[in-house]
């Protein structure tokens, strides 16, 4: 079974490889120095999901652990919209709705974050 920490890893790998290595607050322009879930990581459906992941400043990064909206604000429309419609799934019925063993799960994850961490 892959371990919450390793696969926190590699979504924290792939949001940056995604997203890049500077805050992604737009009027900020500072490296980032962590990776930030704008749902927060208790909501397992997203918890390794890139979209659902910022790279932010040491700055910045506290104001968004405070306030979902200006992390949300830094997302196109699109991104908001998805990240809305997966939230409102429990993870019982996310399992359900994939028909996905948790371990399965995992294992898909891991394998679209490896995938996105490559550059495919």
């Amino acid at each position: 079974m892959l371990s919450d920490r390793y696969l926190m890893t590699l979504w924290s790998k792939a949001v940056r490889s995604l997203k890049g290595e500077m805050c992604s607050n737009p009027l900020c322009g500072k490296p980032a120095q962590g990776t930030h879930h704008i749902i927060k990581r208790r909501y397992r459906v997203l918890r390794y999901n890139v979209v659902n992941g910022l790279p932010l400043c040491a700055d910045c990064h506290p104001i968004a652990d405070r306030n979902t909206e200006f992390a949300m604000a830094m997302l196109d429309a699109e991104s908001r919209e998805y990240l809305a419609k997966l939230g409102m799934h429990t993870f019982k019925d996310w399992l359900m709705i994939t028909e996905q063993s948790r371990d399965e799960f995992m294992k898909s994850e891991a394998d679209e974050l490896k995938r996105i961490i490559k550059g495919e």
